[in-house]
């Protein structure tokens, strides 16, 4: 939604994309929301007006539309302008699933964006589908088991995707792009834990990307209007491969960790190969981020860490490796420096190439590894 992160940099629209009159926090006159106007359409630029709240500024949307195009030319030769997208942000800040679902009041918000470009889109006689919802919530569920959250998104993914087609005519669901939210320290990062697990294991989650290598606003919960064009390349990204790929989205995901001796190999599925620990463009994090556990949970001493392969971190134990059960990533340090409330940081990533600027800055395209955790076997 863009809490905290003015002033908007996207002010300009590019690539032909479109959002409503009032902006992408648009609401329907006479319907739920703060912020008539989506009676009319306009190029896709980024406002203040929203439709709740009164901090509003930059959201993921020209970001995601950007990435998408500057994507979509580059890799694979499409002019733009060639795909149109329709962006707008639906959702309230500060509200937990349940306050966002298929049974909540907000949920005519997000409808009325659906109906309404539908409607815009068929004046101007043109097709509309909604092909993906990208995801920023969960902050609000810090203290949601994470069973129950994994439930509920799974139910609302499946009931958004019946809405849908029963309104635009699409045949196909619509998938969940996910982020994985800044709360960590909160339930042993059950809620981050459960956003990445959709992802790998339900067909309609797709993984956007995480966020711990942001700037943080000053509140140090949400991001800053940079932070939030970034978290939109990440979606676009995304879009793109599902879109014009016909692929599920890369990301670095955990195969399998090994203990040998002393040593704990954790290899991941790379994007692109080598895996990177990078304390030059990320603040750098005690151990990488790394850490092992035994099963009490107990921290094992870790004396060396390597990259074996491009695709594998290489630990190595002080002592105590074979009561070794758990590694972990992203989920124990926080960065000195940083000002997250309660997000830990690593510094693991691919070395996916390109490049985008945005505010006088050069941000690169790599991959970021998720917070993520695996139970050790004996090799």
């Amino acid at each position: 939604m863009g809490a905290t992160s003015r002033p908007p940099l996207s002010t300009t629209p590019r690539y032909g994309h479109l959002t409503f009159g009032a902006g992408p926090r648009a609401s329907k006159a006479g319907s739920l929301g703060t912020n008539p106007g989506t009676d009319t359409v306009k190029g896709l630029i980024e406002n203040t007006a929203a439709s709740e709240g009164s901090n509003r500024g930059e959201t993921p949307c020209s970001g995601l539309a950007h990435a998408f195009t500057e994507l979509s030319l580059s890799e694979d030769g499409i002019a733009p302008g060639s795909v149109v997208l329709f962006c707008s942000a639906p959702g309230h800040g500060g509200y937990s699933l349940a306050q966002l679902d298929m049974n909540s009041a907000w949920v005519q918000v997000l409808k009325d964006h659906v109906t309404e470009a539908k409607a815009r889109a068929d004046e101007a006689g043109k097709s509309y589908q909604v092909v993906a919802m990208p995801w920023m919530q969960g902050e609000a569920n810090s203290g949601t088991a994470y069973q129950t959250y994994y439930n509920g998104m799974v139910a609302f993914q499946a009931g958004f995707s019946a809405w849908v087609k029963s309104v635009t005519g699409q045949s196909f669901d619509v998938p969940i792009i996910m982020y994985q939210t800044p709360n960590n320290g909160s339930l042993n990062g059950q809620i981050s834990r459960a956003q990445l697990d959709l992802c790998l294991n339900e067909p309609g989650f797709f993984f956007g990307g995480p966020i711990y290598h942001m700037e943080p606003a000053t509140d140090g919960t949400h991001i800053t209007n940079i932070s939030e064009y970034r978290t939109g390349h990440q979606f676009g990204r995304a879009v793109k491969q599902y879109l014009i790929d016909r692929k599920k989205p890369a990301f670095i995901r955990s195969v399998a960790a090994v203990r040998k001796g002393s040593t704990i190999e954790w290899k991941f599925s790379v994007p692109l190969r080598p895996l990177v620990f990078d304390v030059a463009t990320m603040p750098q994090t005690t151990d990488y981020g790394f850490r092992v556990n035994d099963s009490a949970g107990n921290k094992l001493a870790i004396s060396s860490i390597a990259i074996k392969d491009g695709d594998t971190v290489v630990l190595t134990l002080a002592a105590g490796a074979a009561s070794a059960a758990e590694v972990r990533y992203a989920l124990d340090y926080r960065a000195a420096g940083t000002a997250w409330n309660d997000e830990e940081t690593g510094n693991l990533r691919d070395s996916t190439r390109g490049d985008f600027s945005v505010a006088g800055g050069t941000y690169r395209r790599w991959h970021v590894a998720p917070s993520c955790r695996a139970a050790i076997t004996q090799g």
